[in-house]
């Protein structure tokens, strides 16, 4: 069976491209490294390295097999560090910044966090994109969360997280077509619309307006907020419609308040996560950064599962263990 010490020797040499100098550097003599890796290539039925007098190159499966083992390497070595920091109490606080239609991809997150590091605390502030760009720009926060094509990045760190649907929110006495499912939007023609107030890094509410004035109408706009939650309780008390990310209005307990589609007219927005990777992160803020890639989160959930059950080493995990 591959064990992990065989992968460790495998990238030394993949590396270096010389297994003499891999030994050197693994601190091993080279008769020993060379029979680890004439093992391993045994195990998988297949050559990884071409050896000549000028070193070792890889083979097409070898390439392949080196980006697997790094990975593996990595997963384990993050999750030794992960134990020992569950087991000694990772600690710290997280700054985050959130426009109010991103807040459902947080929860979770924040929930995990706390069930497992109790001692971390969470400082959120919500405000308009620009406020957090801001903020985000002076070192206040340590991450914020925007939404794509909306939000500019400038040469900050990001991740695309999902996708949403914009959509049109609505109270039951204001729908101009209660008894369809979608409307059409010829619909809108005169309807009292309560809409985000465009800023420097925001303004999805163009394309609402941009499609009304292709068919002949300009939309009647009473109203425009800074942010989407007061828009939301505008659309509550029936002072207008808004065009919202159906992310928002999912978090409305409102029995008369719903979303409908446009008919033949769909825009997507995409949740952003945006940190500086420049600035300090301690390892709470890059523990919770994490969170949000897939690979990261697998391993995560790999180690939860783990830690249910009675840890080895007096509570430690050690690479011996796994």
């Amino acid at each position: 069976m591959v064990n992990l010490k065989q992968l460790a020797y495998f990238i030394a040499a993949a590396e270096h491209g010389n297994i003499s100098a891999a030994a050197k550097k693994l601190h091993i003599a080279q008769p020993p490294l060379s029979r680890q890796l004439s093992l391993l290539e045994e195990e998988l039925h297949s050559e990884l390295l071409i050896r000549s007098n000028r070193g070792v190159e890889l083979t097409e499966a070898g390439r392949v097999f080196l980006d697997k083992a790094r990975d593996i390497v990595k997963s384990l070595d993050e999750l030794c560090e992960i134990t020992r920091e569950m087991d000694s109490g990772l600690r710290g606080e997280i700054r985050i910044g959130t426009i109010y239609s991103t807040i459902p991809i947080l929860t979770e997150k924040i929930k995990y966090v706390y069930g497992h590091f109790p001692q971390i605390k969470f400082w959120l502030t919500h405000g308009t994109p620009n406020d957090l760009i801001d903020l985000l720009d002076s070192g206040n926060v340590d991450m914020i969360f925007l939404r794509s094509p909306t939000c500019e990045t400038r040469d900050y760190h990001y991740q695309i997280l999902d996708e949403d649907k914009l959509t049109m929110v609505m109270h039951r006495d204001l729908d101009p077509a209660p008894d369809n499912d979608e409307l059409e939007i010829e619909q809108l023609r005169g309807l009292p619309l309560c809409m985000l107030r465009s800023g420097k890094y925001w303004g999805y509410n163009e394309f609402l307006v941009n499609e009304c004035e292709k068919r002949g109408f300009t939309p009647n706009i009473i109203c425009q907020c800074h942010d989407t939650s007061l828009a939301l309780a505008l659309v509550m008390e029936r002072v207008g419609v808004s065009y919202q990310p159906l992310q928002s209005v999912e978090m409305l307990d409102h029995p008369h308040v719903y979303a409908k589609a446009i008919r033949d007219f769909e825009i997507k927005t995409y949740p952003t996560l945006i940190w500086n990777d420049n600035a300090h992160l301690s390892r709470s803020v890059k523990l919770f950064l994490s969170l949000f890639d897939a690979k990261s989160a697998q391993r995560y959930e790999a180690l939860t599962e783990l830690l249910g059950k009675e840890l080895p080493s007096g509570g430690t995990i050690l690479k011996e263990d796994i």
